[in-house]
């Protein structure tokens, strides 16, 4: 999960922009952790430790080859802030 941070914030330019990544994955996170504890929604963790491995690499790739990765960085950090939150609810 740390690894997936810091990869999200390498691009950063800003402090708002710093800001607005953390609460995106933050609140993604806390929702999908909270429905997964109280087992709204349950998924096979192996699943999850694949896709939450896919989403490191994917923002390590986009970090790479996609210099235009800042402006839309909330919202992949909050679709993959959902998928992490059910990492730490097993």
């Amino acid at each position: 999960h740390m690894l997936f941070i810091v990869a999200l914030l390498l691009v950063s330019s800003s402090f708002w922009s710093l800001a607005k990544i953390l609460t995106g994955f933050t609140i993604a996170h806390s929702i999908t952790l909270v429905l997964s504890a109280l087992s709204v929604i349950v998924l096979d963790n192996r699943i999850v430790d694949i896709f939450i491995a896919a989403s490191i690499i994917y923002v390590g790739l986009e970090n790479i080859f996609w210099k235009g990765a800042e402006a839309r960085r909330f919202w992949i950090a909050a679709a993959f802030g959902l998928i992490h939150g059910f990492g730490f609810s097993y």
